[in-house]
């Protein structure tokens, strides 16, 4: 899955970005399919953690692949 490359990818380098900006570069990198995720998790109030963040996506990309068959 392109998202969990890119979770995966930026984890791997977990402590030298603040979680902010982890988030910020994972959000970037997605297309245009993943705008409602992108849209609800930028609007929150209350921050998610890096691994929700991951989870919700993950969810989204396999709406994505089965909306696809």
């Amino acid at each position: 899955f392109h998202v969990q490359n890119l979770v995966n990818e930026l984890t791997s380098i977990g402590e030298l970005l603040p979680a902010f900006e982890h988030l910020n570069l994972v959000l970037a990198g997605l297309s245009d399919e993943y705008e409602s995720s992108i849209s609800v998790i930028s609007t929150r109030f209350d921050p998610l953690s890096v691994d929700e963040v991951g989870t919700i996506l993950l969810e989204h990309e396999v709406r994505i692949q089965r909306s696809r068959k």
